[in-house]
């Protein structure tokens, strides 16, 4: 160990005041011997306790990651040339990619048709215009999942990967952004049946309300809301929804890239699940209204606003209420992964339900009748039978 006066000597040597640094001395020295072995402990254990809540902040402010219920126990792939074939097969077929980032301003799953694989290797899919513009993607830790045929099944994928921003392109014909995710090097294959999509029908049909909220907000007040129309439903999953709208056109009052609010009750008798959803709730995006009247159009636009739909209203949702009945309002959450899990439980149990009931309305095949007898058939002999040979006695 160096003494005090090695250490200070180049000062010495510069003019330094020797008091000076001769009572900075003696001052250390008393504080060396005041302090005893265990306050040597006491300021160590509180270093690590500093260092155990830093720790323990970080695991908080780190974002978790979630997943959107496909596990791992599925069909992995892992060879380069088999990943860029599924990808480009999703792309070929125009697969829609559900993207999560996993970072706490990314709050949505976020639907990306994929569109091409550029020079670079990278995986080129648009966002849709609901995106909040401010967000730039970049280098930021994401997950996909997109569903596809294969097999004559379907299947859905999922990977890991990491986003590296956005760009404009015109590759569908209008300036749009594209988000760039990189080749993932693991695809994982499986099959899960809560996001195949349904038709409710019979005792379980649904009738969904289309409403609009006169107040702002995130938590309205359930008189707070004007319905719009009522359609039934014809299409269902834990991402969104259909319905059908017969209804004039000059009366439709549901245009695309619109937000609403749905409303819908599920019957949930003789299918079995766990902690049935009775009502739902929630707000959804129109992705398209399109017009499937069929036959002559007539030259007249006013005149054709007059005919009837129907029209094809397709939905997506983008957030889940929450009933408070004591305080009758409803809070709309953002979608998580888990936003819609009792839905599809009842989409789970529904699928069993039909499949069972099917099952007891197939037509058995009727008995055939036995045509032939338990004992054998006396036939008698075409040919009498012929004596005995004898033989010649010598």
């Amino acid at each position: 160990m160096f003494a005090a006066q090695d250490l200070f000597f180049p000062l010495f040597r510069c003019g330094v005041d020797k008091a000076f640094l001769h009572e900075f001395q003696r001052s250390w020295a008393s504080l060396g011997r005041r302090l005893s072995v265990g306050d040597l402990f006491d300021f160590l254990a509180i270093f690590l306790v500093l260092i155990f809540l830093l720790l323990i902040l970080r695991l908080w402010l780190k974002p978790r990651k979630v997943s959107f219920g496909l596990a791992d126990e599925g069909e992995r792939i892992e060879d380069p040339t088999q990943v860029r074939d599924i990808i480009e097969r999703s792309i070929a077929l125009r697969a829609v990619y559900d993207i999560e980032i996993y970072d706490r301003g990314y709050e949505e799953i976020y639907k990306c048709p994929a569109l091409k694989i550029n020079e670079s290797g990278q995986i080129l899919a648009a966002l849709e215009v609901f995106t909040n513009p401010g967000l730039d993607f970049r280098d930021r830790e994401a997950r996909a999942v997109f569903r596809m045929s294969r097999r004559g099944e379907q299947e859905f994928y999922q990977f890991e990967t990491r986003s590296d921003g956005l760009e404009l392109s015109t590759m569908t014909g209008r300036r749009e952004r594209v988000l760039r995710l990189e080749m993932p090097k693991v695809v994982s294959v499986g099959q899960k049946r809560r996001f195949l999509r349904l038709q409710p029908t019979g005792r379980h049909a649904i009738k969904v309300t289309f409403m609009d909220s006169l107040l702002p907000g995130t938590t309205l007040p359930l008189r707070g809301f004007e319905t719009l129309h009522q359609a039934p439903l014809t299409d269902l999953s834990i991402g969104g929804l259909q319905t059908v709208l017969k209804i004039r056109g000059d009366r439709l009052r549901i245009r695309g890239d619109q937000d609403v609010y749905v409303r819908f009750r599920l019957e949930s008798a003789g299918l079995h699940v766990e902690n049935p959803p009775d009502t739902v709730i929630a707000k959804v995006k129109v992705i398209a209204v399109e017009r499937l009247a069929t036959g002559r159009r007539f030259m007249s636009r006013e005149a054709d606003k007059q005919t009837v739909g129907p029209y094809q209203v397709r939905l997506m949702f983008t957030r889940r209420g929450r009933i408070d009945k004591a305080a009758r309002t409803v809070t709309f959450e953002p979608i998580q992964p888990a936003s819609f899990d009792d839905l599809g439980r009842w989409i789970q149990a529904y699928q069993r339900h039909r499949i069972q009931e099917e099952r007891d309305t197939k037509p058995q095949p009727s008995q055939v009748r036995n045509l032939y007898e338990s004992k054998p058939l006396e036939v008698e002999p075409k040919y009498p039978p012929k004596p005995p040979r004898r033989e010649p006695l010598e």
